[in-house]
């Protein structure tokens, strides 16, 4: 199971949302690139949210770039990622990127996409009571998570991210229900609420392809030595 530390980005800094409310923000740096070099040791990949981006109030691009060329693993981009091109200009210093809303707009924006390496597009499965949400986490869609993946599936995604929204940030521990529903559909990256080593120990057990660590990590509830271990 891949281990895959969060570093969310707001003005440049390094913040970590409650339920993806930037009212609810908590500042942990001023400095993403060395945050990414803490976490370079133990993590297989840093998974990189541009909130400004995603909230389509500016971007943090550059400071992304500056990671990049910063660490030696890889890194996964998303937030706000919302036609072609930008998702091009993205692949050029990105090992891999997620796609939410244009996923779910544009079916033949993933198509294209995806000849660039089908390791490289990940598609966010973002959800309330099991329903996708879009645009920021703010729009509803009829879709369930189960017939989200099989589209996307068919048209040759094989990586997903899966989030519940009610539980980023919030430590209230991983989704494992619904993770274990999933887990045999696809490569699935679990995201939200992981709080403890026995939510990676139950994960892994379920064969999950990777993990996001977010606040657990940056509160110091979780040890990515200890993960790494695990």
């Amino acid at each position: 199971m891949k281990i895959i530390p969060a570093i969310d980005l707001m003005d440049g800094k390094v913040v970590r949302l409650v339920k993806g409310d930037p009212k609810n923000k908590i500042v942990y740096s001023n400095d993403p690139i060395a945050v990414a070099r803490r976490f370079e040791e133990y993590a297989d990949a840093l998974h990189i949210i541009d909130l400004d981006a995603t909230l389509s109030i500016g971007n943090n691009k550059e400071v992304i770039k500056s990671i990049a060329k910063s660490v030696s693993i890889d890194i996964q981009v998303g937030g706000g990622i919302r036609s072609i091109e930008y998702a091009k200009d993205m692949l050029d210093y990105a090992n891999a990127i997620m796609l939410g809303t244009l996923a779910y707009k544009d079916s033949n924006a993933i198509k294209y996409l995806l000849q660039y390496g089908k390791d490289r597009i990940i598609v966010a499965i973002d959800h309330r009571d099991g329903r996708v949400m879009i645009n920021g986490w703010k729009s509803s869609t009829e879709t369930n998570i189960i017939d989200a993946i099989n589209g996307f599936k068919e048209i040759g995604v094989e990586k997903f991210l899966v989030t519940n929204i009610e539980r980023d940030g919030t430590l209230e521990g991983a989704d494992l229900d619904t993770f274990r529903r999933i887990s045999n559909m696809a490569k699935i990256i679990a995201s939200g609420g992981v709080a403890s080593i026995d939510d990676i120990i139950k994960l892994k057990s379920m064969k999950i392809y990777g993990v996001i660590l977010g606040k657990a990590l940056y509160d110091q509830k979780l040890r990515l030595e200890e993960v790494k271990s695990i």
